[in-house]
């Protein structure tokens, strides 16, 4: 019903939970392909907290399939938009505590 109302600000958080479930009851791929159209979607109406997060939840997401290589792109551009707008407490967090081994362009 919320999503009705309110699609910009509801739609990319039930993307985002509906691309979670998919990942772990299917396969990630199907997840994937649910996050790529939680992102989208948040481009296209302008809410890039919706964006950012998740291109997070993705990049975890794909962390605990194995596929290193392609969670690190998903984390690294989160971190970059989490940058944008000065969440650096954010970026340090991911940096810190999710993607250590990263080796970012920017210095804090």
């Amino acid at each position: 019903i919320l999503a009705q109302h309110s699609p910009t600000t509801v739609l990319p958080k039930v993307y985002i939970i509906q691309a979670e479930l998919r990942s772990m009851e299917s396969t990630i791929e199907a997840g994937m392909d649910i996050f790529k159209r939680a992102m989208d979607y948040a481009e296209e109406t302008g809410n890039m907290n919706d964006r950012t997060l998740a291109c997070e939840r993705a990049g975890l997401a794909l962390r605990s399939c194995g596929k290193e290589d392609d969670a690190l792109d998903y984390l690294e551009d989160c971190c970059a938009y989490y940058r944008e707008w000065g969440a650096i407490v954010k970026v340090n967090h991911v940096k810190g505590n999710v993607i250590p081994q990263a080796i970012f362009e920017w210095d804090d």
